[in-house]
């Protein structure tokens, strides 16, 4: 069936399975050379936008008291292009925002059912209560969950920061490893500016293909 072709696709670009092999040989074979003006931190950071967009919804682990973690589907509002931060609307007695209280280190992980793509992102929140702020991330979507307004005292706002992002995309050629299944990986430099780096020694087939995309996409 279609689907079975397609999983068995986007399997390959995944690196499940023996199929990984072969598509890595093909892809080594695509190679054209090696595009020096590119930007490979900014085509990974594109890639995952377009999972973040077309998956919309994200799961979100927190930690609690104990040391475990938590994890619920939630809907936050989309990144700007260096995915810099992302906002989360909430109910503030939710538990999440009570491990937050307590330990700021969270997860975010998009998945995209159409591509079979996903990134996973790890960082910091921080709960805000500007309420210039609050006003202006409120969407028309939340007055069904909070009839107050973003001003009434149920509605609490997140900012979660990545320092961490890893990024499997089959539409991009973004696969992982053959061996370790390890992902392209960003991580925040030491800048003040807080900028995306590559991961200091990803393995080098990881770094391949992430040229091969470069080349074959060309943008």
């Amino acid at each position: 069936s279609m689907a079975f072709r397609k999983i068995v696709a986007a399997a390959s670009v995944l690196g499940i399975g023996g199929v990984s092999w072969a598509v890595a040989k093909k892809n080594r074979e695509r190679i054209i050379e090696s595009n020096g003006d590119r930007d490979p931190v900014s085509f990974a950071l594109r890639a995952a936008r377009s999972l973040i967009s077309n998956a919309r919804f994200a799961v979100f682990v927190t930690i609690d008291q104990k040391g475990f973690p938590h994890a619920r589907v939630i809907d936050p509002l989309s990144p700007n292009s260096n995915i810099d931060d992302i906002w989360i609307g909430t109910n503030r007695f939710t538990r999440k925002v009570a491990h937050i209280s307590q330990n700021p280190r969270t997860a975010l992980i998009y998945f995209d059912l159409s591509s079979m793509g996903f990134t996973y992102m790890s960082g910091l929140c921080s709960l805000h209560e500007d309420k210039q702020l609050k006003e202006e991330k409120f969407t028309s979507e939340w007055w069904l969950f909070y009839p107050e307004g973003p001003l009434g005292p149920r509605f609490a706002l997140i900012r979660f920061v990545p320092e961490r992002l890893e990024v499997v995309s089959p539409l991009h050629k973004l696969a992982a490893g053959l061996n370790s299944w390890r992902p392209i990986a960003l991580v925040r430099g030491s800048d003040a500016l807080g900028k995306w780096a590559l991961e200091a020694s990803p393995p080098d087939d990881l770094v391949q293909k992430l040229r091969n995309g470069l080349n074959e996409d060309g943008k």
